[in-house]
């Protein structure tokens, strides 16, 4: 996860964060020291990677307690199979931050009011895709349920195939989208575009909803996998915005 920002806070103090998000976020820090032995995913329920496809903030009502929710397309797991997507309910002031197209290691458990999304207690966190998870993978030992690749999963019979009419002007209802640059990948598709080398300054404008999305880098590596298309931010000019980097996909462990 994104340490400096747990740092800034507490540095700050509560310019930025409450009194108990400040202990909340002291309590993260000292979990993340090397050498500790106390390890996360101890007497969790759910211990699993995954990529982030929508990152969402929201008052829980009836306290109207902040909180973020974020949904993953699963890619293996220490704790039997899982469903094609899970969702983590977090407090919103623990320092956490996710990011669609991001890949992370989660140890959660399941919501006993609320079945079938997961939840996390005071001082969990998640570890972000790269060297760190590779390391952290081998302590917890070989996961027991891998997934099938993205396109034989159920989850595809509701994807947008690879082909599908997306507009490149903007209209009532449509998401304003930037796929990756030829400064990242070599070549990306989804819908009926096909970007191989795609100038900066690219807007897709797809109707929200779930899509097939393939990415290949510049050294060959191709991955395939799903984007969801939605607001999740607004731009100046009102637009609603789609975000991803697709960091995830490539570093998804089926890509290694």
């Amino acid at each position: 996860m994104r340490l400096w920002l747990c740092v800034l806070a507490v540095a700050m103090g509560s310019v930025f964060l409450p009194a108990t998000a400040h202990a909340l976020c002291s309590c993260a820090m000292g979990a993340r020291e090397e050498g500790t032995s106390e390890r996360p995913w101890f007497g969790r329920q759910v211990v699993f990677t995954g990529y982030a496809i929508r990152v969402e903030h929201f008052l829980e009502k009836p306290q109207s307690i902040r909180r973020t929710s974020v949904l993953f397309v699963t890619e293996e797991s220490w704790s039997g199979a899982l469903p094609d997507t899970v969702s983590l309910f977090i407090d919103a002031g623990t320092c956490e931050q996710y990011d669609t197209g991001f890949l992370y290691l989660v140890a959660a458990n399941w919501d006993k009011a609320r079945p079938g999304r997961l939840v996390r207690r005071v001082c969990d966190y998640s570890w972000e895709g790269g060297a760190r998870v590779d390391r952290l993978r081998k302590e917890v030992g070989p996961p027991n349920w891998v997934a099938a690749s993205a396109w034989k999963r159920t989850l595809n019979a509701r994807a947008n195939p690879l082909g599908t009419r997306i507009s490149r002007e903007a209209g009532p209802g449509k998401v304003a989208f930037m796929p990756p640059t030829a400064m990242f990948v070599s070549r990306f598709e989804i819908g009926d575009f096909d970007g191989v080398g795609s100038p900066s300054g690219t807007v897709l404008y797809p109707n929200p909803g779930l899509y097939q999305v393939r990415v290949t880098w510049p050294d060959g590596v191709t991955a395939e996998g799903f984007a969801l298309m939605q607001c999740s931010r607004g731009g100046a000019d009102g637009d609603c915005i789609a975000s991803n980097n697709f960091r995830g996909l490539r570093t998804a462990p089926r890509q290694r």
